[in-house]
């Protein structure tokens, strides 16, 4: 399916006002407010990450009792578990507490379960064997939906600290303590911490009260920089100054493990940044835990030992190009299967793709990947031995965790989230899995959903990309999730020196215009050269520097391309207020803002969904922007560029309290 591609509103009198009281280049003062940024005094913080944006360990609920706990086990020689997770965030959160524990002179050791042979999370079978060992562990990035696990944990006489991100299930674990940011009791200002963050915390406030240091946020923050980029959170508030920091600790390379790794995987570091994290650094920790063990990837993390760092960080790049090669079967046989069964013209919500003996391991990868090729949700089952394991990979909007409630008695195992699920199922009981999946979707998404369209940032000549532009783009830095990479429009000819396929199935484009040449890549999309008119091209891309051989250059890095068509690059308008007659009654207000608890559910909330979900209820746009601001000025959400989160309180509120709803409504 195709994307659309719209152009990010912004109002143009705040981007002006911006520019003149920071002295900013319009096209900066544009980027931030179409982020959300519009004050001076955010625009100011947000481009001089500083540690003032950074809270306080001491904020969450159970961090004190969580302290009080790791001091008694100090005291009492007491053997210390660390439970993580097998990819970046729980391998990285691992690490920090480890080499926490040992300053702190505790008997420490740590596990991490087999993606495959074990599953995520903390298991029942391994409860019983810990706790004859161990008399306290410490889950990282993993825990919260552990109720019963952890409840044997306590009656076998272990205690229990969890450090999660996750949102719980039913209840929350009878833990000594439960440090997650993102559950509704919790009072911790920031919700986004991954689960290294959460670790890194920790690891802050021991230091802090047990080490007496007074500055003890540098110790782990550049590890906490790896599992926050890798995890793909948001970037904004305490987690840009934590990676804006990390980074910078990363570029110097003081730890072995960090040299190798960046050796490896051919990355300069003194140009490390979000992208290279995201795309060569984590995917290379990460394959371990894909096809191996992942505990040899915090033993890279923590030693001291550069001969050993090496040889961990070659094996991670052998199991990482072996991780390529997997995905591309995979990916190559599920392509065939989607058109073998023709499923591209059976109007279906989601895609569910079966195959003999693939690599559990890269499933689901290979199904986010589809889910953006095809725009809608994909389940990948590999059959072995009767069963059919699986990963599911969804899109904005389409809850996948809720569609898989359906059919859970007909499932071995399951669970997941709004955005990824995990599921085994006997193999007889593979049609009748696959019609409750799609009839559920059908009823929840109403039919096959509409792709998310590709948000760009406004269109840009070839020829006014110089570097002083790129170098302006970098003052927004660092990119990811809530604070995407720039994406601009460029329309552009490469039928001068052509197309061609490099790598891995890389797209290379060298696109010329009145002052000259332009390098683009496009990663992944080789297969589209076939498709594209070269004389005549619209690309979505992200201007960069490109160093090779300490030659700098400017290239694009390519989101998506099409050749240049009737089909509009929408120009997308901020909804102004009604001159006269709009009055948002509590009636409105009330039906306007279950919707927003019912789309939220503590993940992202776009305004682009909120419109079309209001607009089904024959709410107009205008009314939703209006109540968003009344429901902003009340306390009850916070609002950044596209994106709204509810603020969890149990007070009421009173409309007259909103100034923009008295002037609506002559109170």
């Amino acid at each position: 399916m195709t994307r659309a591609w719209k152009i990010r509103p912004f109002d143009s009198d705040q981007a002006d006002r911006l520019a003149g009281d920071l002295s900013l280049s319009p096209l900066i003062a544009r980027l931030l407010v179409q982020r959300g940024i519009t004050e001076s005094g955010d625009a100011r913080v947000f481009l001089n990450p500083s540690q003032d944006v950074f809270h306080s360990p001491f904020l969450f609920n159970g961090m004190e009792r969580a302290i009080e706990r790791i001091a008694h086990a100090r005291e009492r020689n007491e053997r210390v578990l660390i439970h993580g997770d097998y990819d970046v965030d729980g391998i990285t959160g691992t690490a920090i507490l480890l080499e926490t524990l040992w300053e702190l002179g505790l008997d420490v050791e740590y596990f991490l379960p087999h993606r495959i042979d074990e599953g995520y999370g903390v298991s029942i079978d391994r409860i019983a064997e810990f706790a004859g060992q161990f008399q306290l562990m410490i889950t990282v990035d993993c825990g919260t939906t552990s109720t019963e696990e952890i409840a044997l944990a306590h009656e076998k006489g272990m205690d229990v600290i969890v450090t999660d991100h996750h949102r719980a299930e039913k209840s929350i674990p009878a833990a000594v303590a439960v440090l997650n940011p993102i559950l509704d009791e919790e009072e911790y200002p920031f919700r986004d911490l991954a689960g290294a963050g959460v670790a890194y915390k920790l690891a802050c406030a021991l230091r802090e009260t047990l080490l007496e240091m007074p500055s003890p946020e540098e110790m782990g923050l550049d590890l906490a920089t790896l599992g926050t980029v890798s995890d793909v959170v948001s970037l904004l508030d305490e987690n840009r100054t934590l990676v804006s920091r990390g980074i910078s600790l990363l570029r110097e390379a003081s730890r072995p493990g960090i040299r190798a790794l960046l050796e490896v995987s051919s990355v300069d570091p003194r140009r490390l940044d979000t992208h290279q994290i995201a795309f060569r650094i984590g995917p290379r920790i990460n394959a371990l835990g894909r096809l191996s063990d992942p505990r040899s990837a915090v033993e890279l993390l923590v030693t001291q030992d550069a001969a050993r760092s090496f040889e961990i960080a070659t094996e991670m790049h052998r199991l990482n190009a072996k991780r390529q090669a997997l995905e591309k079967q995979v990916s190559s046989d599920a392509q065939n299967r989607v058109i073998q069964a023709g499923l591209l013209t059976r109007n279906l919500p989601l895609f569910i793709i079966d195959g003999e003996k693939w690599h559990r391991g890269v499933l689901g990868i290979v199904a986010s990947h589809l889910a953006n090729q095809y725009g809608v949700p994909v389940i990948l089952l590999s059959q072995e031995d009767g069963v059919l394991h699986g990963s599911g990979r969804s899109l904005p909007s389409m809850n996948l965790g809720a569609v898989l409630e359906e059919a859970r008695p007909l499932l071995l195992s399951g669970g997941g989230h709004e955005n990824a699920v995990g599921l085994s199922v006997d193999v007889s009981k593979y049609e009748e899995l696959c019609e409750t999946l799609i009839r559920s979707a059908q009823e929840q998404w109403g039919g096959q959903p509409e792709p998310p369209p590709l948000w760009l940032d406004g269109e840009l000549p070839l020829e006014q990309v110089d570097e002083r532009l790129v170098e302006d783009l970098a003052a927004l830095a660092p990119f990811g999730q809530g604070n995407p990479s720039p994406v601009f429009l460029f329309r552009g000819d490469a039928s001068t020196c052509g197309g061609r396929i490099v790598g891995n199935n890389h797209l290379r484009l060298t696109l010329t215009h009145s002052r000259g040449r332009m390098e683009a890549i496009g990663y992944g999309m080789g297969d589209r050269l076939s498709q594209l008119r070269l004389d005549n091209l619209q690309i979505a891309g992200s201007p960069y520097f490109d160093e090779f051989r300490d030659i700098r250059s400017i290239q694009l890095r390519i989101v998506d391309v099409r050749s240049d068509r009737d089909e509009p690059v929408r120009v997308e308008t901020e909804p102004k207020e009604p001159e006269s007659g709009t009055r948002l009654d509590r009636e409105r207000l009330g039906k306007i803002f279950r919707l927003i608890q019912n789309l939220e559910k503590g993940s992202f909330l776009s305004r682009a969904l909120l419109n079309e979900k209001a607009g089904e209820l024959g709410v107009p746009k205008e009314e939703v922007y209006l109540a968003v601001i009344i429901f902003a000025e009340l306390g009850l959400v916070r609002t950044r560029g596209d994106r709204i989160d509810l603020i969890p309180s149990g007070e009421k509120r009173d409309l007259s309290q909103s100034a923009t709803y008295c002037r609506l409504n002559a109170v």
